[in-house]
Protein backbone atom coordinates (compact mmCIF):
# COMPACT_ATOMS: atom_id res chain seq x y z
CA UNK A 1 0.00 0.00 0.00
CA UNK A 2 3.00 2.56 0.58
CA UNK A 3 4.29 1.37 -2.54
CA UNK A 4 1.48 2.48 -4.20
CA UNK A 5 1.17 5.52 -2.72
CA UNK A 6 4.58 6.45 -3.48
CA UNK A 7 3.89 5.95 -6.60
CA UNK A 8 0.65 7.89 -7.23
CA UNK A 9 2.12 10.95 -5.34
CA UNK A 10 5.59 10.69 -7.68
CA UNK A 11 3.35 9.55 -10.69
CA UNK A 12 0.54 11.93 -10.43
CA UNK A 13 0.91 14.70 -13.12
CA UNK A 14 1.99 12.22 -15.65
CA UNK A 15 -1.09 9.98 -14.93
CA UNK A 16 -3.80 12.66 -14.98
CA UNK A 17 -2.16 13.50 -18.37
CA UNK A 18 -2.03 10.18 -19.93
CA UNK A 19 -6.02 9.91 -18.87
CA UNK A 20 -6.52 13.31 -20.38
CA UNK A 21 -4.45 12.30 -23.31
CA UNK A 22 -6.12 9.00 -23.94
CA UNK A 23 -9.33 10.51 -23.40
CA UNK A 24 -9.13 13.32 -25.50
CA UNK A 25 -7.61 11.72 -28.50
CA UNK A 26 -10.43 9.18 -29.63
CA UNK A 27 -12.92 12.11 -28.87
CA UNK A 28 -11.11 14.51 -31.07
CA UNK A 29 -11.16 11.39 -33.68
CA UNK A 30 -14.32 10.94 -33.30
CA UNK A 31 -15.48 15.10 -33.77
CA UNK A 32 -12.50 15.08 -36.78
CA UNK A 33 -14.16 11.78 -38.37
CA UNK A 34 -17.64 13.28 -38.42
CA UNK A 35 -16.62 17.20 -38.49
CA UNK A 36 -15.46 16.49 -42.05
CA UNK A 37 -18.14 14.45 -43.30
CA UNK A 38 -20.85 16.92 -41.90
CA UNK A 39 -22.20 14.47 -39.79
CA UNK A 40 -21.86 16.12 -36.44
CA UNK A 41 -25.57 15.15 -35.38
CA UNK A 42 -24.52 11.50 -36.68
CA UNK A 43 -21.96 11.41 -33.96
CA UNK A 44 -23.96 12.61 -30.76
CA UNK A 45 -26.94 10.34 -31.07
CA UNK A 46 -24.89 6.96 -32.24
CA UNK A 47 -21.13 6.79 -31.07
CA UNK A 48 -20.73 9.81 -28.33
CA UNK A 49 -22.68 6.98 -26.09
CA UNK A 50 -20.72 3.79 -26.26
CA UNK A 51 -17.56 6.59 -26.28
CA UNK A 52 -18.61 7.63 -22.66
CA UNK A 53 -19.60 3.99 -21.94
CA UNK A 54 -16.07 2.23 -22.78
CA UNK A 55 -13.47 5.67 -21.83
CA UNK A 56 -13.77 4.26 -17.99
CA UNK A 57 -12.66 0.90 -19.21
CA UNK A 58 -9.71 2.08 -21.56
CA UNK A 59 -8.16 4.59 -19.25
CA UNK A 60 -8.01 1.82 -17.09
CA UNK A 61 -6.55 -0.79 -19.06
CA UNK A 62 -4.48 1.83 -20.51
CA UNK A 63 -2.61 2.90 -17.00
CA UNK A 64 -1.60 -0.78 -16.36
CA UNK A 65 -0.14 -1.08 -19.74
CA UNK A 66 1.87 2.08 -19.64
CA UNK A 67 2.63 0.43 -16.33
CA UNK A 68 4.13 -2.55 -17.72
CA UNK A 69 6.06 -1.02 -20.93
CA UNK A 70 7.79 1.01 -17.73
CA UNK A 71 6.40 4.42 -18.52
CA UNK A 72 5.95 5.87 -15.40
CA UNK A 73 9.54 5.25 -14.39
CA UNK A 74 11.41 6.50 -16.96
CA UNK A 75 13.89 9.52 -16.77
CA UNK A 76 12.62 11.67 -19.09
CA UNK A 77 15.12 14.00 -19.40
CA UNK A 78 17.48 11.83 -21.14
CA UNK A 79 14.54 9.86 -23.24
CA UNK A 80 16.28 7.77 -26.14
CA UNK A 81 15.19 5.12 -28.68
CA UNK A 82 14.68 2.45 -25.90
CA UNK A 83 11.90 5.22 -24.11
CA UNK A 84 10.44 5.45 -27.87
CA UNK A 85 9.97 2.36 -28.94
CA UNK A 86 8.40 1.22 -25.32
CA UNK A 87 6.11 4.29 -26.45
CA UNK A 88 5.62 2.79 -29.69
CA UNK A 89 4.32 -1.15 -28.66
CA UNK A 90 2.69 0.46 -25.41
CA UNK A 91 0.22 2.49 -28.10
CA UNK A 92 0.09 -0.67 -30.73
CA UNK A 93 -0.97 -2.46 -27.53
CA UNK A 94 -3.68 -0.14 -26.87
CA UNK A 95 -5.07 0.49 -29.88
CA UNK A 96 -5.49 -3.23 -29.86
CA UNK A 97 -7.41 -3.37 -27.41
CA UNK A 98 -9.64 -0.42 -27.72
CA UNK A 99 -10.44 -1.72 -31.52
CA UNK A 100 -11.54 -5.48 -29.62
CA UNK A 101 -12.69 -3.77 -26.42
CA UNK A 102 -15.61 -1.41 -28.62
CA UNK A 103 -16.22 -4.31 -31.20
CA UNK A 104 -17.05 -7.16 -28.36
CA UNK A 105 -18.64 -5.28 -25.47
CA UNK A 106 -20.03 -2.12 -26.75
CA UNK A 107 -20.02 -1.07 -30.40
CA UNK A 108 -18.26 -1.16 -33.50
CA UNK A 109 -16.97 2.13 -34.80
CA UNK A 110 -15.82 3.74 -38.04
CA UNK A 111 -12.35 2.04 -39.38
CA UNK A 112 -11.23 5.93 -39.68
CA UNK A 113 -12.28 6.78 -35.99
CA UNK A 114 -9.80 3.57 -35.05
CA UNK A 115 -7.06 5.10 -37.19
CA UNK A 116 -7.38 8.55 -35.75
CA UNK A 117 -7.45 8.28 -32.48
CA UNK A 118 -4.83 5.92 -32.20
CA UNK A 119 -2.55 7.93 -34.41
CA UNK A 120 -3.47 11.28 -31.63
CA UNK A 121 -2.47 9.25 -28.43
CA UNK A 122 0.56 8.05 -30.41
CA UNK A 123 1.63 12.11 -30.82
CA UNK A 124 0.70 13.27 -27.94
CA UNK A 125 2.32 10.54 -25.76
CA UNK A 126 5.54 11.24 -27.56
CA UNK A 127 5.40 14.88 -26.59
CA UNK A 128 4.40 14.30 -23.11
CA UNK A 129 7.38 12.64 -23.05
CA UNK A 130 10.16 13.60 -25.02
CA UNK A 131 9.00 17.36 -24.21
CA UNK A 132 10.93 17.19 -20.66
CA UNK A 133 14.48 16.58 -23.26
CA UNK A 134 13.65 19.05 -26.10
CA UNK A 135 13.15 21.69 -23.14
CA UNK A 136 16.16 21.29 -21.21
CA UNK A 137 18.02 20.70 -24.31
CA UNK A 138 17.07 24.01 -25.59
CA UNK A 139 17.30 25.37 -21.90
CA UNK A 140 21.20 23.82 -22.03
CA UNK A 141 21.66 25.53 -25.60
CA UNK A 142 20.29 29.09 -24.68
CA UNK A 143 22.71 28.46 -21.75
CA UNK A 144 25.75 28.28 -23.34
CA UNK A 145 25.39 31.34 -25.67
CA UNK A 146 24.53 33.96 -22.60
CA UNK A 147 27.73 32.13 -20.30
CA UNK A 148 31.11 32.08 -20.34
CA UNK A 149 32.30 28.25 -22.34
CA UNK A 150 35.13 27.07 -23.91
CA UNK A 151 34.70 26.54 -27.82
CA UNK A 152 35.94 22.99 -28.97
CA UNK A 153 36.91 21.36 -32.21
CA UNK A 154 36.45 17.92 -32.72
CA UNK A 155 38.24 15.72 -35.04
CA UNK A 156 36.15 12.86 -35.89
CA UNK A 157 32.87 13.24 -37.22
CA UNK A 158 31.40 9.91 -36.21
CA UNK A 159 28.97 8.02 -33.49
CA UNK A 160 31.85 8.97 -30.67
CA UNK A 161 32.09 12.68 -31.73
CA UNK A 162 28.04 12.66 -31.58
CA UNK A 163 28.13 11.12 -28.16
CA UNK A 164 30.75 13.74 -27.34
CA UNK A 165 28.45 16.34 -28.42
CA UNK A 166 25.41 15.19 -26.54
CA UNK A 167 27.34 15.12 -23.32
CA UNK A 168 29.01 18.78 -24.28
CA UNK A 169 25.39 20.03 -24.02
CA UNK A 170 25.39 19.14 -20.60
CA UNK A 171 28.17 21.04 -19.97
CA UNK A 172 27.45 24.76 -19.87
CA UNK A 173 31.50 25.53 -19.86
CA UNK A 174 31.85 23.71 -23.31
CA UNK A 175 30.68 24.31 -26.97
CA UNK A 176 31.37 22.58 -30.05
CA UNK A 177 31.71 24.73 -32.72
CA UNK A 178 33.43 22.65 -35.73
CA UNK A 179 34.27 19.15 -36.72
CA UNK A 180 37.34 18.14 -38.91
CA UNK A 181 37.16 14.36 -40.83
CA UNK A 182 39.98 12.51 -42.27
CA UNK A 183 37.30 11.72 -45.71
CA UNK A 184 37.40 14.15 -48.18
CA UNK A 185 33.49 13.72 -49.06
CA UNK A 186 32.41 15.01 -45.51
CA UNK A 187 33.66 18.27 -46.18
CA UNK A 188 31.02 21.00 -46.29
CA UNK A 189 28.69 18.93 -44.39
CA UNK A 190 26.72 19.68 -41.71
CA UNK A 191 26.89 16.69 -38.30
CA UNK A 192 24.81 17.30 -35.68
CA UNK A 193 23.97 20.95 -36.73
CA UNK A 194 27.90 21.82 -36.48
CA UNK A 195 29.78 21.99 -39.94
CA UNK A 196 32.81 19.67 -41.30
CA UNK A 197 35.73 20.60 -42.27
CA UNK A 198 38.74 18.34 -43.99
CA UNK A 199 41.49 17.50 -41.78
CA UNK A 200 43.73 19.21 -44.11
CA UNK A 201 42.20 22.31 -43.52
CA UNK A 202 43.75 22.27 -39.96
CA UNK A 203 45.47 25.06 -39.47
CA UNK A 204 46.41 28.00 -36.77
CA UNK A 205 44.19 30.35 -38.99
CA UNK A 206 41.28 28.28 -38.71
CA UNK A 207 41.97 28.06 -34.77
CA UNK A 208 41.73 31.92 -34.11
CA UNK A 209 38.31 31.89 -36.63
CA UNK A 210 36.63 29.04 -34.20
CA UNK A 211 38.29 30.85 -31.34
CA UNK A 212 38.78 27.32 -30.31
CA UNK A 213 40.38 26.66 -26.79
CA UNK A 214 40.05 23.17 -26.87
CA UNK A 215 40.41 20.58 -29.25
CA UNK A 216 38.94 16.80 -28.85
CA UNK A 217 40.02 14.10 -30.77
CA UNK A 218 37.26 11.41 -31.55
CA UNK A 219 39.02 9.44 -34.38
CA UNK A 220 40.41 6.23 -33.23
CA UNK A 221 42.29 5.59 -36.80
CA UNK A 222 44.51 8.53 -36.67
CA UNK A 223 48.14 7.81 -37.11
CA UNK A 224 50.62 8.88 -34.79
CA UNK A 225 51.90 11.21 -37.59
CA UNK A 226 49.04 12.47 -37.77
CA UNK A 227 48.56 13.52 -33.79
CA UNK A 228 51.91 14.83 -34.13
CA UNK A 229 51.10 17.44 -37.20
CA UNK A 230 47.49 17.90 -35.19
CA UNK A 231 49.67 18.92 -32.31
CA UNK A 232 52.12 21.30 -34.27
CA UNK A 233 49.15 22.50 -35.92
CA UNK A 234 47.16 23.88 -33.27
CA UNK A 235 50.36 25.48 -30.82
CA UNK A 236 48.88 25.92 -27.75
CA UNK A 237 45.61 24.79 -27.54
CA UNK A 238 44.69 21.90 -25.30
CA UNK A 239 43.90 18.25 -27.12
CA UNK A 240 42.18 15.70 -25.14
CA UNK A 241 42.04 12.67 -26.78
CA UNK A 242 39.05 10.25 -25.95
CA UNK A 243 39.96 7.44 -28.39
CA UNK A 244 40.42 3.82 -26.85
CA UNK A 245 41.31 5.86 -23.45
CA UNK A 246 41.62 2.79 -20.72
CA UNK A 247 42.62 2.70 -17.53
CA UNK A 248 45.69 0.41 -16.80
CA UNK A 249 47.71 -0.72 -14.09
CA UNK A 250 50.19 1.87 -15.45
CA UNK A 251 47.52 4.36 -16.09
CA UNK A 252 46.07 5.47 -19.33
CA UNK A 253 46.75 3.08 -22.06
CA UNK A 254 45.80 3.34 -25.61
CA UNK A 255 45.21 1.02 -28.29
CA UNK A 256 46.39 3.34 -31.48
CA UNK A 257 49.46 3.66 -29.15
CA UNK A 258 49.89 -0.06 -29.49
CA UNK A 259 49.56 -0.05 -33.18
CA UNK A 260 51.97 2.78 -33.20
CA UNK A 261 54.82 0.65 -32.08
CA UNK A 262 53.77 -2.89 -34.27
CA UNK A 263 56.09 -3.40 -37.58
CA UNK A 264 54.49 -7.16 -38.14
CA UNK A 265 51.36 -8.69 -38.33
CA UNK A 266 48.62 -7.86 -36.09
CA UNK A 267 45.97 -10.60 -34.59
CA UNK A 268 43.09 -8.85 -32.41
CA UNK A 269 40.73 -11.06 -30.33
CA UNK A 270 37.66 -9.30 -29.40
CA UNK A 271 35.21 -11.57 -27.54
CA UNK A 272 35.40 -14.85 -29.41
CA UNK A 273 36.14 -13.54 -32.66
CA UNK A 274 39.77 -13.08 -33.76
CA UNK A 275 40.60 -10.51 -36.71
CA UNK A 276 44.09 -10.84 -38.20
CA UNK A 277 45.86 -8.24 -40.45
CA UNK A 278 48.48 -7.70 -42.54
CA UNK A 279 49.86 -4.92 -40.81
CA UNK A 280 48.98 -2.19 -37.70
CA UNK A 281 47.47 0.60 -40.13
CA UNK A 282 45.17 -1.96 -41.48
CA UNK A 283 43.96 -2.45 -38.04
CA UNK A 284 44.09 0.83 -37.45
CA UNK A 285 41.59 1.19 -40.11
CA UNK A 286 39.30 -1.26 -39.28
CA UNK A 287 39.26 -0.97 -35.16
CA UNK A 288 36.52 2.12 -35.49
CA UNK A 289 35.45 1.44 -31.58
CA UNK A 290 36.69 2.49 -28.37
CA UNK A 291 38.41 -0.71 -26.87
CA UNK A 292 39.48 -1.88 -23.50
CA UNK A 293 43.87 -3.08 -23.57
CA UNK A 294 42.82 -6.46 -21.88
CA UNK A 295 46.33 -8.21 -22.61
CA UNK A 296 48.80 -7.66 -25.11
CA UNK A 297 51.42 -10.61 -26.50
CA UNK A 298 54.39 -10.34 -29.41
CA UNK A 299 55.44 -13.52 -30.75
CA UNK A 300 57.63 -14.06 -34.01
CA UNK A 301 57.25 -10.52 -35.12
CA UNK A 302 53.74 -10.55 -34.80
CA UNK A 303 51.32 -8.61 -31.76
CA UNK A 304 48.64 -10.44 -30.69
CA UNK A 305 46.16 -8.10 -28.83
CA UNK A 306 43.33 -9.07 -26.67
CA UNK A 307 40.32 -6.26 -26.66
CA UNK A 308 37.19 -5.97 -24.47
CA UNK A 309 34.44 -2.96 -25.53
CA UNK A 310 34.19 -0.35 -22.46
CA UNK A 311 31.34 1.48 -20.95
CA UNK A 312 31.16 5.09 -21.86
CA UNK A 313 33.78 7.29 -19.54
CA UNK A 314 33.29 10.81 -21.94
CA UNK A 315 32.87 12.42 -18.80
CA UNK A 316 32.64 12.36 -15.03
CA UNK A 317 29.09 12.12 -13.89
CA UNK A 318 27.96 10.57 -16.97
CA UNK A 319 28.62 6.35 -15.08
CA UNK A 320 26.58 7.70 -12.17
CA UNK A 321 23.23 8.71 -13.88
CA UNK A 322 23.39 5.91 -16.48
CA UNK A 323 23.42 3.65 -13.81
CA UNK A 324 20.49 5.14 -11.88
CA UNK A 325 18.72 5.21 -15.54
CA UNK A 326 19.02 1.42 -15.86
CA UNK A 327 17.96 0.84 -12.50
CA UNK A 328 14.90 2.63 -12.86
CA UNK A 329 14.06 1.63 -16.55
CA UNK A 330 15.89 -2.03 -16.83
CA UNK A 331 17.56 -0.73 -19.45
CA UNK A 332 20.85 1.22 -21.59
CA UNK A 333 20.92 4.69 -21.80
CA UNK A 334 20.57 5.28 -25.49
CA UNK A 335 21.22 8.76 -27.64
CA UNK A 336 18.15 9.39 -28.99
Amino acid sequence: MKRAIQFFKRNFWLLLLDVIVVNASYYAALLIRFFVHNKFDEAVLNFLPPFYRFAPFYTALCVIIFYLFNLYNGMWRYAGLNDLNRVILANLCTAFLYVAGTVLFVQRMPITYYVIGAVLQFLFMVASRFVCRFYLTEKNKIAVRKTPSKNVMIIGANELGRRVVRNLLDNTSWRAVCFLDRKENEKGKVFDGIPVFELEDLTQKLCEFFDIDTILITDGALTDGQREEIKAKCGGIELIDFTDRVNGNGGAVALTGLLNIARGPVTVSIADEKKEYANAEEAARDLQEAYSVAGVSAENGALYIRLEKPGDRLFSGFDEWAKKYKEETGEDVSFF
